[in-house]
């Protein structure tokens, strides 16, 4: 006699429908799709700037599996909260539910809140295939790949007025899809606050609490307890070309670039021994001059 009984729970159901990435290739844009690939590349957290002035946190994520010959490989935004999920390990086999199919320079998607990331660990057969691999150099790329250095026009992308870009770039967030654009112009105002430099988690680079008593720095998000942070940098510039002004948000590694190597490390010891004519003078050693955004 069988008796049925009631789910508790303990048994995992998989309810993603996969689809290889040979056939998302396929796709129209704004597809939903399941998948799952090995974690080839993992981008350090980003956030952007929305219309609102709220920031967004997202992560872009390169995944690949063997569904053609030599390998494909696509690449994965995580937008929203979701994005601190997206803390895997080269070598991983991860299952993507929901994701949205993008197409700005090839192949991409998108994953908001609404959708669904977990590892594989059981995931045998993709795993075998990427070692089996000899480095990844020869699997075919689906998406042009973002890359955080600004001043790099990847794919051949033309310049833009800003003109042009200001409300497509605000589209763009509220939509959650990833378009590059390149911008030429002149930073003209770079804003000054005691929030430039941040103390960082080395992990997930959130902002840090500070116990002032003990003098540690703690982040909520890893449950960890830092006695040396790292200070990273957040920097509000205006670019400006003949067309108009345009903010833009420069993180970590970014503003590095745009300060021409000077790091938050040097930034933050002058905001903490200098004067804020020194301060001031610093900051204005990088005004007007041409810069490159892509």
């Amino acid at each position: 006699m069988i008796t049925p009984l009631e789910d508790d729970g303990s048994i995992e159901m998989d309810n993603y429908s996969y689809s290889t990435l040979n056939e998302i290739s396929s796709l129209e844009a704004n597809k939903i799709v399941d998948t799952k690939g090995v974690v080839i590349e993992i981008q350090e957290m980003d956030e952007i700037t929305m219309k609102s002035g709220m920031t967004k946190p997202l992560r872009r994520v390169i995944i690949a599996d063997n569904s053609r010959e030599y390998g494909l490989s696509i690449q994965i935004t995580f937008w929203g909260e979701i994005a601190y999920k997206a803390n895997f390990v080269k070598g991983e086999v991860i299952a993507l539910k929901d994701a949205k199919v993008g197409k700005y320079n090839g192949i991409s998607l998108n994953m908001s809140n609404e959708c669904e990331v977990k590892r594989l660990k059981d995931e045998k057969k993709l795993r075998s295939w990427f070692a089996s691999l000899d480095g990844i150099k020869g699997i075919h790329r689906l998406s042009e790949q973002h890359k955080k250095k600004f001043g790099q026009n990847e794919a051949g992308l033309k310049p833009q007025l800003v003109s042009d870009i200001q409300e497509k770039v605000y589209q763009d967030i509220e939509n959650e899809t990833n378009p590059n654009y390149v911008i030429e112009g002149m930073l003209t105002f770079i804003a000054k606050s005691d929030n430039m430099v941040y103390m960082a988690c080395p992990d997930d680079k959130k902002k840090l609490h500070k116990d002032p008593i003990k003098n540690e720095f703690y982040c909520g998000r890893c449950n960890t307890v830092y006695t040396e942070p790292v200070p990273t940098f957040m920097v509000t510039a205006k670019l400006s070309d003949p067309s108009g002004p345009i903010f833009v948000s420069f993180y970590a590694e970014q503003a590095e670039q745009l300060f021409g190597g000077f790091t938050a490390e040097e930034f933050n010891h002058i905001q903490i021994h200098g004067t804020f004519h020194e301060v001031k003078a610093k900051i204005e050693e990088f005004l007007y001059k041409p810069v490159r955004v892509c």
